[in-house]
């Protein structure tokens, strides 16, 4: 069984488990506050979102890594390169942007919610070869 994740804009999170899991307050108010940014500006949040983890991500793989890229950066000997964690989080800006909007049309297409509800029937039909 998969294990989801729904976020609510209380306090808690709810693990599709017998009780919510309960937060501490910080983290909490964190989730609180992401859940209600995405009821209130779920485009918005989504694109912000994208945006972050991608520049994190390659911060932390720079930093990792300790080692300068090839180019402008390693000329003056940087194992940071800026310029690079910026284009970074513009692609996954923008994606994150594009990839919500197109998530969003595809959930309210019907031929979507027709191929979805074939795949359910046909995920509730029992093996027939076993």
């Amino acid at each position: 069984m998969s294990l989801f994740i729904i976020v609510n804009v209380g306090a808690t999170l709810s693990l599709l488990a017998p009780s919510p899991l309960e937060l501490p307050a910080p983290l909490g108010a964190a989730v609180s506050g992401y859940g209600a940014a995405l009821v209130a500006h779920p485009l918005a949040t989504k694109g912000a979102t994208a945006l972050a983890l991608s520049v994190s991500g390659d911060a932390v793989t720079q930093v990792a890594s300790r080692e300068p890229e090839r180019g402008d950066s390693e000329a003056r000997g940087e194992w940071f390169d800026a310029r690079r964690n910026l284009g970074f989080g513009a692609f996954g800006g923008a994606y994150g942007l594009v990839q919500g909007a197109l998530f969003d049309v595809l959930n309210e297409s019907p031929a979507v919610a027709a191929a979805a509800a074939a795949l359910q029937q046909e995920a509730a039909v029992p093996d027939r070869l076993g």
